[in-house]
């Protein structure tokens, strides 16, 4: 169980609750899921996979989410302040998660690449349960050994069901999406006047051939413009794609490669004490389980 622990952090933020309480948050999440649909993933293992320091992708591209810090103060210094005390608490909550389940935060890396790295790393894996409600996660979900758990509709996601929810055919096709048109949330630019809708068409009509569809995209730049400091559609998908492409262990540096390897060799205690001892010092908070959290972390 792979969960996206910085987006389920903000979700308890932003309705004002600890993030201290994101065991339960998980656990009710899995609970309604489970009443609409019964899928049996049998032993779990929590991974909690965090964002930490400057993205790569921002080393790349400067203005990758460049706009959020802009977002965060329009709303006042109150929030800014709350934020601020937010993130500190977070950073923080690594040893938390890492006394229940496997922790993995390597600088440079964000949760999403470390999401789509952890299935390429580690073997003998039957099912990888995704927690997010991030769309990007399907980008690297290709067959239905993926499932997401999708955090606000309490519901799990399989890829045959992403045309119904999402509105992409399979990952490929949001990856492309997102290449072509660009993603406004985080602040890549796309071809102008070219939107998910218009891609889709030319997707299925050129029968997912991604060199066709680039080849007629050259040949429309009077009604598709460039953004600045390209000159062809070709350079454009080569850029975007170095920004979207989901990661594997393969692509690492071994630097990297170590870090995830001593992060993933350290054992969850799964033991109470530890929970009550480090959420009350540690994090200021005393966090007490209650038995059916206890009891589906397989916590002693």
């Amino acid at each position: 169980m792979i969960i996206d622990t910085k987006l389920l952090a903000y979700w308890l933020f932003h309705r004002k609750t600890s993030p201290i309480k994101i065991l339960d948050l998980l656990l009710d999440i899995f609970n309604k899921a489970q009443r609409k649909q019964y899928i049996d993933f049998g032993n779990i293992i929590p991974v909690f996979v965090m964002d930490k320091g400057k993205s790569k992708r921002a080393v790349l591209f400067p203005e990758y989410k460049a706009q959020r810090k802009e977002l965060i103060k329009k709303q006042g210094t109150a929030y800014v302040n709350k934020v601020k005390a937010f993130e500190k608490l977070y950073q923080k909550m690594e040893g938390f998660y890492r006394i229940v389940g496997r922790t993995l935060s390597v600088s440079g890396l964000e949760a999403d690449d470390l999401g789509s790295i952890v299935p390429t790393f580690v073997k003998d894996v039957n099912k990888v349960l995704y927690v997010t409600s991030d769309v990007d996660w399907i980008k690297f979900m290709d067959n239905d050994n993926s499932v997401m758990l999708h955090v606000d509709r309490k519901k799990f996601i399989k890829p045959s069901m992403f045309l119904d929810e999402f509105g992409y055919i399979d990952s490929k096709h949001k990856l492309f999406s997102d290449v072509f048109c660009g993603v406004r949330k985080e602040n890549v630019p796309g071809l102008s006047r070219f939107g998910k809708k218009t891609f889709e068409k030319l997707y299925k009509e050129y029968k997912y051939n991604i060199v066709d569809i680039i080849n007629v995209l050259e040949s429309m730049k009077g009604k598709y413009k460039l953004p600045n400091n390209y000159k062809t559609v070709q350079e454009l998908f080569d850029f975007n794609m170095k920004l979207f492409k989901p990661m594997s262990w393969n692509v690492l540096n071994d630097e990297e490669k170590e870090t995830i390897k001593k992060q993933w060799s350290i054992k969850s205690t799964k033991d109470v004490n530890d929970i009550i001892e480090y959420s009350s010092f540690d994090l200021g908070e005393m966090y007490i389980p209650n038995e059916n959290v206890k009891s589906f972390f397989k916590i002693s």
